[in-house]
């Protein structure tokens, strides 16, 4: 008996740490900077994991149902890989109150924008 609660711990600490180490709050790898020139005027911040990028999409779209969107999130952390990085954008000010703004996550690779999800347009 003390041999399965032995194996029964040590289980569940390992999956503790390796969700732990999944999640982990520093994004290691990642460029603190986007240089895709197309993206040149948004607002960056991040790196995120995907849990972090998931738990804001989450928060800033739960008045939005939109199944297209959901589609487009489900599609988008799909291409997701080790060298990944995830960042959240937004336009600036003047766009917003030129009602031109957008917000939305990156997908990036060496720093190069290869896929965005827009969450919200003004």
């Amino acid at each position: 008996m003390k041999n399965i609660l032995f194996w029964l711990t040590l289980i569940l600490f390992s999956n503790s740490l390796i969700s732990c180490s999944a999640m982990s709050v520093e994004v290691i790898g990642c460029d603190k900077g986007i240089t895709d020139e197309r993206f040149s005027d948004y607002i960056f911040d991040g790196p995120y994991t995907i849990k972090q990028a998931t738990q804001i999409y989450n928060k800033e779209t739960q008045s939005n149902l939109s199944r297209d969107l959901a589609r487009s999130w489900k599609s988008f952390l799909t291409e997701t890989n080790a060298s990944s990085c995830i960042y959240r954008f937004t336009s600036s000010d003047a766009d917003w109150d030129a009602l031109q703004g957008v917000k939305g996550f990156a997908l990036t690779h060496n720093s190069k924008v290869v896929n965005i999800v827009i969450i919200k347009k003004s």
